[in-house]
């Protein structure tokens, strides 16, 4: 299954790492940040299509994205590894 733009989107739209959904920001907040996963992903070989390398490519987007350093980063993994899961879990 080809994993799409839209497909990750909508990962981070339900997750809502920051919070920014919650709080009334227009459904197009994280489609920057989906748009640099997607292209990141594309660049991946079938076997290099795996959680820890998904999770590196997320949270690099994520703290370039949102200029956040290690404290900051460790308070959204647990979100960010369930970006990761859902979007691993794409390509079963």
């Amino acid at each position: 299954m080809q994993i799409t733009l839209s497909m990750i989107d909508n990962i981070l739209l339900q997750e809502d790492v920051e919070g920014f959904i919650e709080a009334g920001a227009p459904v197009d907040e994280y489609q920057d940040e989906a748009a640099q996963i997607a292209s990141a992903l594309s660049a991946l070989v079938q076997g290099d299509f795996i959680e820890d390398n998904i999770l590196a490519i997320v949270s690099l987007v994520w703290m370039k994205s949102f200029g956040l350093g290690e404290e900051d980063m460790s308070l959204r993994l647990s979100a960010l590894r369930r970006v990761t899961r859902a979007i691993f879990g794409l390509k079963s």
